[in-house]
């Protein structure tokens, strides 16, 4: 009886955490995003010709 005491009460009390759950996957999306996008750098920077590697200092 416990248990389902319980879980009605988080089914009460979930509506409070919504917004949270969606300021949370908000700023996940945007750290998922930084990554990608350095992700990317990294991968051009690696792919550029010599020349340019040496024009901007990079090794």
């Amino acid at each position: 009886m416990k248990k389902l005491i319980k879980r009605f009460k988080f089914l009460f009390t979930f509506h409070k955490s919504i917004p949270f759950i969606a300021d949370f996957f908000y700023f996940f999306g945007f750290v998922d995003d930084i990554t990608v996008a350095a992700f990317l750098l990294q991968q051009m920077v690696k792919a550029a010709p010599a020349s340019l590697k040496e024009k901007h200092d990079f090794r």
